[in-house]
């Protein structure tokens, strides 16, 4: 992991976006077995500079850690990971897919 040098002025941005990450924590083993923990990285540095640049104040933290948490969820999507809408969690596209198959409800006898 390279140290990224951030001016302080974003440092109060910075803590609340990598703060958000803690929602998404159930598919980090996913993303540090592909590699992808580093841009992940520069996706929630991204989000902090975008917060920033839209003019928020520190203490509008919902509004940045809204913005930072759409920029999150936005690079799930570009690695394939997709929410499910029952289970509140993300999956694999492929993997969705595959367990969408329909079973035949079984008749009685009588």
């Amino acid at each position: 992991m390279r140290r990224v040098d951030v001016p302080e002025h974003l440092d109060p941005f910075v803590s609340i976006a990598f703060a958000q990450w803690k929602w998404y924590l159930g598919v980090g083993h996913f993303i540090h077995k592909v590699g992808l923990l580093e841009d992940l990285r520069q996706s929630i540095l991204l989000g902090a500079v975008e917060a920033y640049s839209r003019g928020y104040d520190p203490a509008q933290y919902r509004a940045i850690a809204n913005t930072v948490q759409r920029n999150i969820y936005s690079f799930l999507c570009s690695i394939g990971l997709r929410k499910d809408k029952k289970t509140k969690k993300f999956q694999r596209k492929e993997q969705g897919l595959m367990s969408l198959q329909i079973r035949r409800k079984r008749r009685k006898r009588i």
